[in-house]
């Protein structure tokens, strides 16, 4: 054991034997650690201030469970993510039902189970969303997705989503102000709560949240001269950041929002006004640090002067974000934890794709296959973004409470695989 990865409490060889791999694992302490930091530095510290998980990030019904038990509420993106917060028991009043393309069905559900807000992205929603108030006779809050033009320092540009250029919300221009928000005002089926905002993920820096909250505030302006309008609420979005290596210096939370909140407090001081509720939207920040993947290292490819290569029992149908974003984890052999790192390898997936590559030159101790790789920082849009290419099986998600182990979700079978198929 002495040799062996601890995580959470316990021996991840044991986990592994038990389980088998791929495995993604998931500490039930951390999760509720990073939730209880978060409420510490934000909602203890500034009143009228909300905590919303990003659900996009990893969620399953155990992981609403959790939420609820901590009394945070859930952003959610599509009928899916909606359906398993309300089965697992998420009150409705607590979801946010953002996206940027729901469809009528998707709205018909939120409506019909009384969601607390939808986050309108668009005139084509907006236009659906009043016409089945009016239908069913109901007044829904609603707040409006902003597009503050602006776009987000150091971060992909896949998860960029702030900027001008920008399939998501709405353009801050005249039509907004001089048709779009005046119509909601006078619609008795939409009560316009405030507005929301997001910028991008993995960001490390108040520097964009504070400039995007003044672009809200010149238009909050120009709303309170013209309508006596004044928002209730203003979500500022997530996309707080994690190192996922030991180069990235940790996001100092309550610092951020030290920054962040002095701004919005003395704008609305200035205005004259009352601060607004302000909600956050963390995802990452709180589910990627709380967990692992498990991989079986099997094939082992030495090319002469030029790399190792060591496959794995996984790759990117279980962790697509290296293909997809580039992204960059930190891995340990599990089974040599306390050996010296000597030998650089590259860890190679098993699809069919020589873009699926986990981790290029990675030291480690010297490989054998047959041990296990442990990868950290797992726990954020990995099985959330999981999926059968090569028809590969969706890995099960274990969780660690207590020193000991539950399954959180089942693995898929190869029944699994073919049980929506329809012979012809």
């Amino acid at each position: 054991m002495n040799n062996h990865l601890i995580f959470s409490g316990v021996d991840v060889t044991q986990i592994a034997k038990e389980y088998a791999t791929p495995l993604y694992v998931m500490s039930h302490d951390i999760l509720i650690e990073r939730i209880r930091l978060l409420k510490s530095v934000f909602t203890e510290v500034y009143p009228n201030t909300r905590i919303l998980y990003a659900s996009k990030a990893f969620l399953n019904t155990g992981m609403v469970q959790i939420l609820k038990s901590e009394g945070i509420g859930m952003d959610v993106v599509s009928g899916g993510e909606l359906y398993t917060g309300l089965m697992g028991g998420m009150d409705p009043e607590d979801i946010f039902f953002h996206g940027n393309n729901k469809s009528p069905e998707e709205l018909g559900f939120a409506l019909g189970e009384r969601v607390g807000t939808i986050v309108v992205d668009n005139l084509y929603e907006l236009k659906q969303l009043r016409e089945l108030t009016a239908s069913k006779g109901i007044r829904q809050k609603i707040l409006l997705r902003l597009s503050p033009g602006l776009k987000a320092i150091n971060t992909h540009a896949y998860i960029v989503t702030g900027q001008r250029d920008t399939k998501f919300g709405f353009q801050i221009d005249r039509t907004l102000f001089e048709k779009t928000i005046p119509e909601i005002l006078k619609d008795p089926g939409l009560s316009l709560e405030g507005f929301h905002f997001h910028i991008g993920s993995q960001l490390f820096e108040g520097e964009t949240y504070i400039k995007a909250f003044h672009v809200i505030l010149d238009l909050v302006k120009e709303l309170k001269a013209t309508y006596a309008y004044l928002p209730r609420v203003l979500n500022i979005g997530g996309g707080f950041g994690i190192p996922y290596d030991d180069k990235t210096e940790p996001l100092d939370m309550e610092k951020l929002f030290r920054e962040i909140m002095t701004q919005i407090d003395e704008g609305f001081a200035v205005l004259g006004a009352p601060r607004p509720q302000v909600i956050i939207e963390p995802g990452r920040w709180i589910a990627g640090p709380a967990g692992i993947t498990l991989y079986t290292l099997g094939a082992i490819k030495t090319i002469k002067n030029t790399r190792t290569y060591v496959a794995i029992d996984g790759g990117m149908a279980d962790n697509i974000r290296p293909a997809l974003y580039s992204a960059r984890y930190a891995a340990d052999v599990a089974n040599k934890i306390n050996k010296e790192k000597s030998q650089v390898y590259t860890i190679a997936g098993r699809a069919c794709e020589s873009g699926d590559i986990l981790i290029w030159d990675v030291l480690l101790p010297t490989i054998e296959s047959g041990d296990l790789l442990a990868v950290y920082h797992t726990g954020a849009y990995n099985f959330s973004m999981a999926n059968n290419y090569n028809r590969f099986l969706i890995p099960p998600v274990v969780l660690v409470k207590d020193g000991k182990t539950q399954l959180m979700v089942k693995g898929q079978t190869y029944e699994d695989l073919i049980q929506r198929d329809i012979k012809l």
